[in-house]
């Protein structure tokens, strides 16, 4: 390294951690816990802050009920429009940033972030300046979760990917749109991406944002060389740690969505550090070799790890180059999967159709075969029964041709015929001449006597 780029990174360094110091703050903290969001992620107190009534700022045209939150890039407070009586997110610059063009950079990221109408970014609603001349921004509050609370509240970073994978698609699309009209984000990581209670996925956080000239030389609004150390090192890619601002494209935020991906595969950010110095210095050295064996060791897709690992490249050349390609890879990769969902599910429906079929076709064969058996086995009995009768027949024919034989030779045997007694003939009754007298029981009386007549 040369001595003048090491004496720039040392200096780069050491504004830094003065910031740090003066601000005690690193990086835009995470979102209240509460359901209700500013277009712009604040430091979270859990509830919102308890201030009086004289702490609160007027606000033309708004009357502001509490405070969200603050980070060094500002305060966010709650407020109600007065004329048309719904909830909005009030914005002011921060009290504790040491910049001096603290307000006119404020001022600059609300006008380029209402140029971008786009439903993945949120709406600018105001621009306007309070008594004391400070001013303050009126956009959306946004009912919804946190991407990054989403990731840290999985049992599992396996969990839900593919899910994750879809949103992390919607902000490639939001960012690409930000790109397509030459605009950075440069602050991008999961704090930064809100999903909405209807599942709608929305990028905030623009506050670092810059606009890029129409060629791609760089920002038309490049920082000066000597500038304080902006966005957050955990996310932060080598070219804007080390503060080369000249080399600050719509690369940077491809290196930051890939910061996103990598959370989503392994729930840790891209570098990882016990202070804020050692995160710069793996930040500014593009020490990826930590990122990368977490990669290797998620089970993902390869090509999944492959396109998280171009994103992270230390070599901006090696990336996508810009969110747009990005989100066509990741489009493409998806519908892979889907491909891929269709495939297996195709195969296990025909899978099952064929073991129904078997099964059907076995059922057949099993009553063809009981079918067959039972003919069988009726086939044989009638034969066995015909065979039977035939036998019994040639038995018989057999013994009477033997009795036949036996007869007309005298020889009749004793069983066969046997000496019948003679049967006397039965005398045939004598016609009645006269009338017999019926046999007279002693004890039955006599009938009477007919009287006899005179003769004449």
């Amino acid at each position: 390294m040369r001595v003048e780029s090491r004496d720039h990174y040392l200096f780069t360094l050491y504004s830094f951690l003065d910031r740090l110091k003066a601000s005690c703050l690193l990086g835009d903290a995470m979102p209240s816990e509460k359901s209700h969001f500013a277009a712009e992620t604040v430091e979270s107190t859990g509830t919102p802050t308890a201030t009086t009534g004289a702490d609160l700022p007027v606000i033309p045209g708004y009357e502001v009920l509490s405070e969200i939150g603050r980070s060094r890039e500002g305060i966010v407070y709650v407020a109600r429009d007065t004329t048309l009586n719904y909830e909005v997110a009030v914005k002011m610059p921060g009290f504790l940033a040491p910049e001096a063009d603290t307000e006119s950079r404020f001022v600059r990221a609300a006008r380029i972030a209402a140029q971008l109408q786009h439903p993945g970014v949120p709406p600018i609603f105001d621009l306007g300046t309070q008594p004391d001349g400070r001013p303050f921004l009126v956009m959306k509050l946004i009912k919804g979760q946190g991407l990054a609370k989403m990731l840290t509240e999985r049992p599992k970073p396996i969990t839900d990917r593919i899910r994750f994978l879809s949103v992390f698609e919607q902000v490639c699309q939001t960012v690409a749109y930000a790109h397509a009209h030459h605009v950075i984000h440069r602050d991008l990581k999961p704090q930064h991406v809100m999903i909405g209670e209807f599942g709608e996925v929305q990028v905030i956080g623009w506050g670092l944002a810059t606009v890029l000239a129409g060629n791609e030389s760089g920002p038309s609004d490049r920082p000066p060389n000597r500038e304080p150390l902006l966005g957050t090192p955990a996310y932060m890619p080598p070219e804007q740690a080390r503060g080369e601002w000249d080399k600050v494209d719509c690369r940077v935020d491809v290196f930051t969505l890939g910061g996103i991906l990598i959370e989503i595969l392994t729930g840790r950010p891209t570098f990882i550090g016990d202070t804020a110095a050692e995160l710069i210095g793996k930040a500014a050295s593009g020490d990826l070799s930590e990122a990368f064996a977490r990669l290797n060791a998620c089970g993902e897709d390869a090509e999944l790890i492959a396109l998280a690992k171009r994103c992270l490249s230390p070599n901006p050349a090696h990336r996508p180059a810009d969110a747009g390609e990005l989100a066509a890879l990741v489009s493409a990769y998806r519908g892979s999967i889907d491909a891929r969902l269709r495939k297996s599910e195709a195969e296990r429906l025909s899978a099952v159709a064929i073991a129904a079929e078997k099964g059907k076709r076995r059922q057949v064969q099993l009553a063809l075969l009981l079918v067959a058996g039972m003919f069988i086995i009726w086939t044989g009995a009638l034969v066995w029964w015909q065979d039977r009768q035939t036998t019994v027949r040639r038995i018989l024919e057999k013994e009477r041709e033997a009795d036949e034989k036996q007869a007309q030779k005298g020889q009749i045997p004793p069983f066969q015929k046997r000496p019948q007694p003679e049967k006397k003939p039965t005398p045939k009754p004598k016609p009645r001449t006269q009338v017999e007298k019926p046999i007279q029981d002693d004890h039955i009386a006599p009938p009477p006597r007919e009287m006899s007549q005179p003769v004449p």
